[in-house]
C-alpha cells in the first residue's frame, strides 16, 4: 500500500534524484489544466480570482527564494516531520494541494518518504502526530473557507503549485552534459504525458450519482 510505495519512490529519489524529480515536476505540470478547470468549476473566474493566485504564488516563491539565496539547509527533524505530517494531512482536506509538492522544494519529500517507506519511528510518530493534529483543526476552516470563496480559494492553490514545481525543478540538470539534458527533458516530458493520461482516463469515467 502507502508504505509500499514510498519506499520506492524513496529509492528512486537516491538512486536517480533529477529523472525522479523531472518525472514528478513533468506530472504536475501535466495536472495544471485540471486544476484550473476545477478551479472555475463554481462560476465565472473575476480578476480577484487571479489576485488570489498572484499573491500566492509571488509569497511562496519569495520565500523559497531567500531560503535558496541564503543557503539555508533544512535539517529533517522532529519539528520538520511534523511539518510534513501537516502538508499530508492538508493535501487531504484541501482540494488540489499536493504534499509532495510542499515538501520537494524543501527538500523534506525524499526523507519523508523514505522514512515511512522503511517503518522509521522517528520519521513516523512525528509525521501522524503533525497529521493527526492538522485533521482535527483544520477541515471545518478549510470547508467554510471553500464554501464561501472556492474560486479565490482554489486559484490560490494554483499559485502555490505553480511556485513550488517551479523551484523543485533541478536546473543544474539541465545544464551539464548534453545525454543529462536529454535524458532529465525525457522523464520531464513522460510525467506530462502521464498526466494528462491519466486526465483523459478520469473525464471518460462516469461518477455514479447518489
Amino acid at each position: 500500500g502507502f508504505l509500499g510505495v514510498s519506499k520506492v519512490l524513496g529509492i528512486l529519489l537516491e538512486t536517480y534524484p533529477d529523472a525522479s524529480v523531472c518525472l514528478f515536476v513533468g506530472l504536475i505540470v501535466g495536472m495544471l489544466p485540471s486544476l484550473f478547470r476545477e478551479a472555475r468549476s463554481k462560476g465565472p473566474v473575476s480578476g480577484k480570482d487571479y489576485v488570489g493566485m498572484a499573491i500566492a504564488f509571488a509569497a511562496l516563491f519569495a520565500l523559497l527564494l531567500i531560503l535558496n539565496d541564503l543557503s539555508v539547509e533544512i535539517t529533517p527533524n522532529f519539528g520538520w516531520y511534523l511539518f510534513c505530517g501537516f502538508c499530508l494531512a492538508l493535501s487531504i482536506i484541501a482540494p488540489g494541494m499536493s504534499f509532495s509538492t510542499l515538501l520537494m522544494p524543501l527538500g523534506l519529500y525524499t526523507p519523508f518518504v523514505d522514512g515511512l517507506g522503511h517503518l522509521s519511528f522517528s520519521v513516523a510518530l512525528p509525521g501522524l502526530l503533525g497529521a493527526a493534529v492538522t485533521m482535527l483543526l483544520l477541515p471545518k476552516f478549510i470547508n467554510r473557507l471553500f464554501e464561501k470563496h472556492y474560486s479565490v480559494a482554489f486559484h490560490a492553490i494554483v499559485g502555490v503549485v505553480i511556485a513550488a514545481t517551479v523551484m523543485t525543478v533541478p536546473w543544474a540538470g539541465f545544464t551539464g552534459s548534453v545525454r543529462e539534458s536529454m535524458i532529465n527533458l525525457f522523464f520531464l516530458a513522460a510525467g506530462v504525458f502521464l498526466a494528462q493520461l491519466l486526465d483523459a482516463f478520469n473525464n471518460k469515467v462516469e461518477v455514479p450519482e447518489h
